[in-house]
């Protein structure tokens, strides 16, 4: 009986375990497993070097194309858990002037008549045909990663980070480090990789752009210059396949895009169908960021050409229609299924040229995700202000952006930019997304993109030259003046009056009041209220985002630091303290972080000029 009543506890146990980890009711793992039906497919041991068989891709347009291969040989430690079978290409004037082609992933070959696997890895600088292919037995395997559901919520952090430290001043000029900002693209698939000299290697997957111009594409490989793209032609998402090809299919050796950005601009990464069964789609042989189960669109692509290159060449191509979405993303393949969904942020943006009277909207999407985001929505706001073609030599750009998210308020910011190029508005944007979407106190998805853009033929930039306030001795209220002379960079100097209204109740003393451009209060900020550039929490850290922002380029500032004793505790700002008080909360033992506080008083001259410099002067307060 005891024996008998342990069995019955395991065997029920056994089927808890079975069924907690399933999707739905009755779903268990075996239901994500492909049955491996050697009928239809060949395992490794039964290939050996010398067989002959035939690959499937698209050479052009959208229909898939045979060409001859034969088998080499047998890798058997090729990657960690997995082998490999090598073969070259017979026989065949595209590889063998193209020798290892971006694209070409996940382009099934068939060996006595059954499926064998994927082409999925190559040489840089090779001199002959060869690839290396992903055995389907491995590839099949990548449907159960898709079950693993994302339960990630509000209160779970973004998935990337970028290390407290940063969230310690967030007023500093550059936020993120150029190391920093190509760690979050290794980690979204959307980086460059090293160019290898020699051994096998995955070929990469990068983003194809189209539908951009010259001068965008130009100023994105100097703005974002570890950006892995591809630049394409024309066409894009809603195109046809064209008059004399046949419709669009996801079948083997048809080419499969993932659509990041689809509209009147596209961008898009680009492989090979391996295997269809029913709703299930198998490609590329290889990861793209290996990220497990993911959910991004699936479409069908068109292929214009194969573009040669010294070291990898390149499928040229361009996604169709959305047909589905990927659901997972695993080191020997990724899958997908035909009628999922997955969540796109529709992207508006409004461009003015002033000069030439172009206007112009452009509507996009781009795929919700939080590592790929600050970078596609940076990349549909270059595209959509060059896409008439370049910057002239001297311009002034006002933009207004907002960014909405599900989870925090939106960030909107106006600001003004003139003789910089792209630089100042691409670093507004890409930063603070890049922040807010990857931090580390919860979930942030961005969910709309709107901006509105005007651009003059002109030269805004002005610096200070001189200035004064003519008084150095003030009673407590009164108002100080200071007149400055501002200097264009072209053009004559002229002067611009602003002023500060001294507290009422100011003690006697001597203060320190600074004008000029934007970084004055910025500069003041760090030093007397240091808790104002640091986030604590999400709350915080969108706070920090829109008052950094907030600061503007083309305005006159004047400030005052007002040295009174006072002191912060995380967002809670407790002046008028007496000394007792600050010692008391100054204990080294308190967890939460205390700084000191002292007021700013400040006021603002808005102007049609992008102020440079700065200048102090010293005044003193007498009550009588």
């Amino acid at each position: 009986m005891k024996l008998k009543s342990c069995y019955l506890c395991f065997l029920a146990i056994a089927m808890f375990v079975g069924s907690a980890g399933a999707d739905g009711p009755g779903e268990t793992i075996e239901q994500y497993t492909v049955a491996f039906d050697s009928s239809r497919y060949i395992d490794v041991d039964e290939i050996e070097a010398g067989m002959r068989g035939y690959g499937l891709t698209v050479f052009q347009g959208t229909e898939p194309q045979r060409f001859e291969i034969e088998v080499i040989g047998i890798i058997r430690q090729f990657m960690a858990h997995q082998r490999g079978i090598m073969i070259r290409v017979v026989d065949n004037p595209e590889f063998e002037q193209a020798a290892g082609v971006e694209g070409v992933s996940g382009s099934p070959v068939y060996i006595d008549g059954r499926l064998a696997g994927a082409m999925a890895f190559g040489w840089s600088f090779g001199e002959e045909p060869l690839y290396g292919v992903t055995p389907i037995r491995d590839m099949l395997e990548v449907r159960q990663a898709s079950r693993v559901q994302n339960t990630s919520s509000v209160d779970t952090p973004g998935a990337f980070h970028f290390g407290t430290e940063l969230y310690t001043n967030m007023l500093r000029p550059q936020l993120l480090s150029r190391e920093q900002v190509r760690s979050a693209l290794m980690a979204s698939g959307l980086a460059k990789r090293a160019e290898a000299t020699q051994g096998l290697t995955t070929f990469p997957l990068p983003l194809t752009l189209s539908n951009i111009s010259p001068a965008a594409q130009e100023a994105i490989n100097e703005y974002l210059p570890d950006l892995a793209v591809n630049v394409g032609i024309g066409g894009g998402m809603g195109s046809d396949a064209g008059p004399d090809e046949p419709a669009a299919e996801l079948v083997p050796g048809a080419t499969v895009t993932v659509p990041l950005i689809a509209g009147d601009m596209n961008g898009a990464i680009l492989g090979t169908v391996t295997e269809v069964i029913g709703d299930q789609v198998y490609a590329f042989g290889h990861a793209w960021n290996g990220e497990g189960a993911a959910r991004w669109p699936m479409a069908t692509g068109k292929i214009i050409t194969f573009v040669s290159r010294a070291n990898i060449s390149f499928k040229l191509g361009e996604p169709l229609e959305i047909v589905g979405a990927l659901l997972a993303d695993e080191a020997s393949a990724v899958y997908g299924e035909i009628g999922a969904t997955a969540n796109m942020v529709p992207v508006r943006i409004h461009v003015r040229w002033v000069n030439t009277g172009f206007d112009e909207t452009v509507n996009a999407q781009i795929a919700q995700d939080e590592l790929a985001d600050p970078m596609l929505a940076t990349i549909s706001l270059l595209a959509s202000v060059l896409r008439r073609g370049g910057l002239p030599r001297e311009h002034t750009i006002d933009y207004h952006i907002r960014f909405e998210f599900d989870s925090i308020d939106p960030i909107e910011f106006t600001n003004r930019s003139s003789a910089a190029g792209p630089m100042e508005f691409v670093f507004d944007c890409l930063e603070p997304l890049y922040m807010l979407l990857n931090n580390p106190w919860g979930r942030v998805n961005l969910t709309d993109v709107s901006a509105e853009f005007t651009i003059q033929h002109e030269n805004n930039v002005c610096f200070l030259e001189a200035a004064s306030i003519g008084q150095r001795i003030y009673r407590p209220g009164q108002t100080v003046t200071a007149q400055l002379r501002l200097a264009p960079l072209l053009g004559s100097s002229f002067e611009q009056s602003i002023s500060l209204e001294l507290p009422g109740e100011l003690p006697d003393g001597l203060y320190t009041i600074v004008v000029g451009s934007w970084d004055v209060p910025v500069m003041l900020m760090m030093d007397a209220q240091p808790n104002r550039a640091m986030a604590f929490d999400l709350e915080s850290l969108h706070d920090v985002m829109q008052r950094r922002l907030g600061f503007q380029r083309n305005a006159a500032y004047i400030a005052m630091v007002i040295p009174q004793p006072g002191i912060a505790i995380e967002n809670n700002e407790l002046p008028h303290l007496p000394g007792s008080q600050l010692m008391l909360l100054n204990d080294p033992s308190r967890r939460q972080a205390v700084m000191p506080w002292q007021p700013i008083i400040t006021n603002t001259v808005e102007m049609p000029w992008v102020l440079n410099g700065a200048q102090s002067f010293e005044i003193e307060v007498r009550s009588r």
